[in-house]
């Protein structure tokens, strides 16, 4: 199937000046380039697809040749064409050039970034940080969530990512292809400080979560920064406490009243443990009493 293809495509540039190019996420640039130089021709052209196990190949006319690998083939024809029904209208009939407006190039840009930025909220190093916080949550329970200073907050996520989006849209107006900069930054995870509109921010992810476990006074906090690195710690007020932590549990540091991991986070059984020990170490009381720490 596939020495067909190339057997058909070969012929045809024979006798022919097709171009042939490749579409990649980000070339639209290239591909409406291509597509302004055949509407100088004609406006309607009659339009073939060619397929193997690995690619598709949409054939203009003997002109040009546009070859998307399986993977982005259903991007492709989302952004091209609005959908597999445009497509195949366009293939029983006859495809008329319409080379992409700025606006238009922008919206599918703004919109393959939200698609990145919430797909990678829910993954890790972000999804590790939401487990932790729902393990600290059903141990000793959530008195209340303070705002930390990061571009976006664990107890107000979706306000933030939509907060985030805009900032990002409103930074880049007139530039799409820094949206498809920043969707790949995120979507490979790659550094975010390399862009602008993240720079004042160190702190992409993060959440501040206080909790009172009988007379103790205790504080979760967990960020993801602009470079995908997670941090974590664990405050409490009560010095016997965080002793005994310290002599009990391994693959932990301790500074003052401050407990991090040795690792990238706390170990899946740490707050657990915590747990056990300040039961152990205490008479639990009824009623809550705030800790002392900010």
């Amino acid at each position: 199937m596939y020495r067909d293809i190339l057997n058909q495509i070969a012929s045809i540039n024979e006798d022919t000046t097709m171009s042939n190019i490749a579409f990649i996420p980000g070339s639209l640039g290239t591909i409406r380039a291509q597509l302004a130089n055949l509407s100088k021709k004609k406006k309607k052209w009659k339009i073939e697809i060619l397929e193997d196990e690995s690619q598709h190949t949409l054939v203009f006319g003997d002109d040009l040749a546009i070859t998307v690998s399986n993977e982005h083939w259903d991007e492709f024809v989302d952004t091209m064409f609005d959908g597999k029904e445009n497509l195949d209208r366009c293939c029983d009939g006859e495809f008329q050039v319409l080379p992409l407006t700025e606006d238009r190039e922008f919206d599918i840009a703004a919109s393959k970034l939200q698609d990145a930025v919430t797909d990678v909220f829910d993954e890790p190093p972000m999804e590790e940080v939401d487990d932790d916080v729902l393990k600290f949550k059903n141990l000793f329970g959530i008195r209340d969530y303070q705002q930390v200073d990061a571009l976006v907050n664990y107890n107000q996520k979706e306000d933030d990512l939509y907060a985030l989006l805009e900032k990002v849209k409103s930074a880049y107006k007139r530039d799409p292809g820094y949206l498809d900069q920043i969707t790949a930054a995120f979507r490979e995870k790659q550094p975010l400080g390399t862009f602008n509109v993240f720079r004042a921010h160190d702190v992409l992810y993060g959440t501040s979560v206080r909790a009172n476990y009988g007379r103790i006074g205790m504080r979760f906090e967990g960020f993801v920064s602009n470079s995908w690195v997670i941090t974590e710690r664990l405050v409490i007020d009560d010095p016997d406490i965080i002793d005994a932590i310290e002599d009990g549990i391994s693959d932990i540091k301790v500074s003052k009243r401050t407990i991090y991991p040795r690792g990238r986070r706390f170990d899946k059984s740490f707050f657990l443990g915590v747990k056990n020990i300040i039961d152990s170490g205490m008479v639990f009381q009824e009623d809550s009493v705030e800790g002392d720490f900010a």
